[in-house]
């Protein structure tokens, strides 16, 4: 609100303060779901359409040398796609209206928590160099890259079809990376603090700073990251042997070698203690 009353907003933010209304609305016992909707398992972040298939039958006549005319072109197509685009169901609804606000941003930050989990960010892996302020100014302490994650979220919905139009025309008609998307993980979901959300708010900010979507007096500060980007395919589910009661050893957020013990699992009824180590 101040930068905008000091007519320091470039181009136009647009935040949106509740991004899933069906999610947190669902109760069961008491407790807000919201990762998958109920009427049809669907994870509210995934299915998002593939916009390089959605377009490319409209935009490959119309493409040419110039850069910034070959963007104008595909978020035409886009914005075209998303109005024809009827959705049947309350989700699809939900979809195609985040699409429509989001199709012809330059950047897009998809703010999110995990159930436990230290700050962490997730982006394309062509994005990596210039969303790596964003994670570096947050703090994050894990920075994952995929060129296709699966499943099209939100966030890489926006953004890989950019990519994979440059490869598909080549270099005579280029394609820019031209919107930069992440998806931001604020921690757990019981770590909510004025202080957080206060230095989480100043490093978006900032980051909107040197995307050039704000005007800042003075350049901002990047600090050093806490973590490089490493590839999402290194992540690891872990699986235990048996049912019982979970007792952790490691700590959310401890850097951990192959090999390290991460939690045992106790089976109460034979009285009987299982490791589960770190396979990465």
């Amino acid at each position: 609100d101040r930068a905008e009353a000091e007519g320091r907003i470039k181009g136009e933010v647009i935040l949106v303060p509740v991004a899933n209304p069906i999610g947190l609305a669902q109760r069961i016992d008491h407790k807000p779901m919201g990762r998958f909707e109920l009427d049809s398992s669907e994870n509210f972040n995934r299915h998002y359409p593939d916009l390089a298939k959605a377009v490319y039958d409209t935009i490959k006549r119309l493409m040419g040398s110039d850069p910034t005319a070959n963007v104008t072109v595909v978020r035409k197509a886009i914005g075209q796609f998303l109005d024809q685009w009827k959705p049947d169901t309350e989700l699809q609804s939900l979809r195609k209206t985040l699409l429509t606000l989001a199709c012809d941003a330059d950047v897009v930050l998809d703010l999110h928590c995990d159930n436990q989990a230290v700050l962490h960010v997730y982006t394309g892996t062509p994005l990596a160099s210039a969303l790596a302020p964003l994670a570096a100014r947050l703090g994050a302490q894990a920075y994952l890259i995929s060129r296709e994650s699966g499943d099209d979220p939100f966030d890489e919905s926006l953004a890989r079809h950019w990519w994979e139009l440059a490869e598909h025309f080549g270099p005579a008609t280029p394609v820019p990376l031209a919107c930069l998307a992440a998806t931001v993980e604020l921690r757990g979901e019981s770590d909510v603090s004025h202080a957080w959300a206060k230095a989480d708010a100043q490093a978006v900010f900032d980051f909107l700073c040197i995307a050039g979507a704000v005007h800042s007096a003075t350049p901002v500060q990047v600090p050093a990251a806490l973590a490089q980007a490493t590839p999402l395919a290194g992540s690891e589910t872990l699986h235990t042997p048996c049912p019982g009661v979970v007792a952790y050893i490691a700590d959310v957020g401890q850097t951990l070698q192959k090999g390290d013990l991460v939690a045992e699992v106790i089976n109460p009824i034979d009285n009987t203690s299982h490791p589960i180590y770190a396979g990465v």
